[in-house]
């Protein structure tokens, strides 16, 4: 049933047109991922994989300094292991899939807040905000302020 989403989104629409209060968008879109994150928990999509347990950990807490040894330790396996189980299912490696799902958070940020660049790549994981305008360029074409700028267009 679409309906619920559907509504978190308009929620997050009618916030960013009458309030555009950076905390309220902010509050839409958690709501938004966790609904999300219980979507695919209820219909099976992630919850067979072994790997689901690290990456709703590090959803929850993108700026811990996440390597892979913490990663495998989430589930209890080597980091060999765990760095064989993330390639089998999803191509990449382990650390690849936390830049990923930090750069994700990110971007969500820049387009429901006014947050600066800089406390947005704190808050996603990074210590240096070079470092993540640089991760976010590769990753997305563009820097995190003309990303912003363009989506707010």
């Amino acid at each position: 049933d679409p309906r619920p989403f559907r509504w978190i989104v308009e929620g997050l629409l009618l916030a960013n047109e009458v309030d555009r209060s950076p905390e309220i968008r902010s509050h839409w879109m958690q709501l938004a991922n966790t609904y999300l994150v219980d979507l695919f928990r209820r219909t099976g999509t992630t919850s067979e994989s072994r790997l689901w347990p690290v990456w709703e950990k590090v959803n929850r807490n993108l700026s811990h300094p996440w390597n892979l040894t913490k990663l495998a330790e989430v589930i209890c396996v080597s980091p060999n292991t765990l760095r064989r189980l993330c390639l089998d299912e999803n191509g990449i490696s382990p650390m690849k899939r936390v830049t990923l799902l930090r750069l994700e958070n990110a971007k969500g940020l820049l387009q429901t807040t006014r947050i600066s660049v800089s406390e947005i790549s704190k808050r996603v994981g990074y210590s240096d905000p070079f470092a993540f305008s640089v991760a976010f360029k590769r990753a997305y074409g563009c820097s995190p302020r003309d990303f912003r700028n363009n989506f707010n267009k």
